[in-house]
């Protein structure tokens, strides 16, 4: 009788040690899984990257009388040409999802364009341009890790900035005369703008990545008021490049 009773009684005095072991590994194992899953969403669902951005532009225009008492014709505007400019911007990216990307920021976007006539004994010529403030908003769709590609729609409200316009001639004794306009009177201050994009990103380090994104800007509403004899929105074609850092 002691030879079963005694086994009997070590078994359970060892059973609460044996059960809180196993709680101990069964807790283990479940924070291991809830830190390996916190580390995947940190690389996929709500981390953000910050951006800086640099943007070179062919830019040109759609001009076109405006249907009022104020209408004039076109005259040399239709020989207006396109003109390269540089933008500037920073920003963050935030990943919504594993495939999907909200993005805002600040720019400093810049369109315009240019005109040049030559004759015999003199000539004459100038460049437009139209510097705004503008907060790009960007919804993305994005594929890969290491090297992803992601395509998107932006919105760009606007708030100008700056207006300049550089001319310069010479006459029939070959003097060079030049002269800048920069009155914005006749300007709307706020244009509002649309945009899609597709883009290339690389990894360089753990943290940060360099990408590519071509993208065409259109510009929605009127860049002048009412009352001017046209009626003119930009038409941009850029190249932004820059560095991301992910928080």
């Amino acid at each position: 009788m002691k030879k079963i009773i005694l086994p009997f009684f070590l078994l359970i005095i060892m059973m609460p040690y044996k059960l809180c072991a196993q709680n101990e590994n069964g807790n283990n194992n479940v924070t291991d899984t809830l830190k390996k899953t916190k580390k995947e969403r940190k690389n996929i669902d709500g981390s953000t990257e910050v951006f800086l951005l640099n943007s070179w532009s062919n830019s040109t225009r759609v001009i076109e009388q405006n249907n009022s008492v104020f209408s004039k014709s076109l005259g040399k505007l239709t020989d207006e040409k396109s003109l390269k400019i540089w933008s500037f911007g920073l920003g963050f990216r935030n990943y919504l999802s594993k495939h999907f990307v909200f993005e805002g920021g600040i720019s400093l976007l810049r369109n315009g364009e240019s005109y040049a006539y030559q004759q015999s004994d003199s000539s004459f010529n100038y460049e437009t341009k139209y510097t705004y403030m503008a907060m790009p908003i960007r919804f993305q769709y994005v594929r890969g890790s290491q090297i992803k590609f992601f395509a998107g729609a932006s919105i760009f409200p606007q708030m100008l900035m700056r207006y300049k316009q550089a001319q310069h001639w010479t006459n029939s004794k070959n003097e060079n005369k030049k002269l800048d306009i920069t009155d914005k009177e006749y300007y709307n201050s706020i244009v509002l703008s649309a945009g899609v994009n597709v883009g290339l990103q690389i990894k360089i380090s753990k943290f940060t990545s360099l990408f590519v994104m071509p993208e065409y800007r259109w510009q929605l509403t009127n860049s002048l008021l009412p009352i001017n004899s046209y009626r003119h929105y930009a038409r941009v074609f850029s190249l932004n490049f820059g560095l991301t850092y992910q928080l």
